[in-house]
């Protein structure tokens, strides 16, 4: 499945660039882009093209921490087999140890277990004493209200099986944004020629949307979510039609400082 030109392309990265950026200590996201895009078999020319014109320009525990970055790149590299995508990995968990690797290790399992995730997602949103983030990466004050949070997570119906497990929580994520409404994804309509992965895909790679990094590893895991957790009545292929179809490429995010950071996709 892999090739030279992927392999250059991540061995050029690998040397001239590094794991974070800027003041905020922000993390590049040159690997994960490449990763979705060879994932979604982008070709030589395409690869190419958007590494040079976009990407250029611009410890088990702890690979929990800095908003999961750290898994997420080990993940690539185990799934890619790639060892520089590894040593990557390595750095970024080596420097992003913060509290949310404890987290995991503190957390028993959930007492009163009688709802399913997305339930408990939507209580939480509507809960005016659930901290909202002002700023960015602000988690100090979400961990200041872990009470309140616990409460709502000890009401967890936990499935048995891990994987029916992640598969719920991955349904709850593709319903966070932009709001917790299931109907703004069964409902939505469209040309019935577009209703497959060939033309997601398609469209993906070729329109400017293929150089939006978090929109490539969107269609990817919505990809492979419907591969191993089936159909569910299209909510994969759905969101992922919704998103090729409605995301604003030119300004593809929305919300400053003061606002949720959000896909910009008309509702």
């Amino acid at each position: 499945m892999l090739n030279s030109t992927f392999e250059s392309l991540v061995k050029d990265n690998f040397e001239h660039y590094q794991v974070m950026w800027n003041k905020d200590q922000f993390h590049f996201h040159n690997a994960h882009h490449l990763d979705s895009l060879v994932l979604l078999s982008a070709n030589d020319e395409q690869l190419k093209d958007i590494y040079e014109n976009t990407m250029r320009s611009s410890l088990i525990d702890v690979v929990l921490g800095d908003i999961f970055h750290p898994i997420i790149h080990v993940s690539y590299a185990i799934e890619l087999n790639n060892r520089l995508i590894a040593c990557e990995a390595l750095t970024i968990t080596a420097v992003c140890a913060g509290h949310l690797y404890k987290v995991p290790i503190d957390l028993k399992p959930p007492i009163n277990e009688e709802k399913e995730a997305l339930q408990i997602m939507k209580e939480i949103r509507s809960n005016d004493n659930v901290p909202q983030l002002k700023e960015p990466l602000q988690l100090d004050f979400v961990f200041s209200q872990e009470s309140t949070i616990l409460a709502h997570y000890n009401q967890w119906k936990m499935p048995d099986d891990l994987n029916r497990a992640i598969e719920e929580l991955f349904d709850m994520s593709v319903q966070r944004q932009p709001k917790i409404n299931r109907n703004l994804i069964d409902n939505y309509k469209t040309d019935e020629n577009k209703y497959n992965w060939e033309y997601i895909i398609e469209r993906t790679l070729n329109i400017k949307l293929a150089t939006e990094v978090h929109a490539v590893k969107v269609i990817r895991a919505l990809k492979d979510a419907e591969k191993d957790y089936g159909l569910k009545d299209g909510l994969y292929l759905k969101t992922a039609l919704k998103t090729v179809d409605y995301l604003k490429v030119d300004k593809p995010w929305i919300g400053m400082s003061v606002a949720d950071r959000e896909f910009n996709i008309k509702h």
